[in-house]
């Protein structure tokens, strides 16, 4: 089977999609078709975990792949823009500096963009 780049990307956002992409093994021998096996395969990105301890937020990325975290973290009405890459199945450290008092027992959300570089881009709002 031969895929041209774009049906190469396609073909591999599909796998990394809830959906995933139907894979099967055919073949043709003595003038007859044969079905081996007909399945749909996928392998789609979990979304990272937040563990907070005090002011500081662990992110970590449970994928095979290395991610590129941005967005916003929303702590008692407080904005902040956050940025990490996350490596593959390893941590990323976010730290909150220039907060209100009070702010370390606040309830929250994390508003985020997840990037595999160059490949797949996904929004989610995980709360705290």
């Amino acid at each position: 089977m031969r895929l041209t780049p774009g049906e190469a990307l396609a073909t591999a956002r599909a796998l990394l999609s809830r959906e995933g992409v139907e894979v099967a093994l055919e073949g043709r021998t003595l003038g007859q078709n044969f079905s081996f096996f007909r399945t749909r395969l996928s392998f789609p990105l979990e979304p990272p975990r937040v563990r907070r301890t005090g002011l500081n937020f662990f992110l970590e990325n449970p994928n095979p792949l290395p991610l590129r975290v941005e967005g916003r973290l929303v702590l008692l009405g407080q904005t902040f823009q956050v940025e990490a890459d996350l490596p593959a199945r390893g941590e990323g450290r976010l730290q909150v500096v220039g907060f209100r008092p009070g702010l370390e027992r606040g309830t929250g959300r994390l508003e985020l963009s997840l990037e595999v570089p160059g490949f797949l881009r996904q929004s989610l709002v995980l709360p705290l």
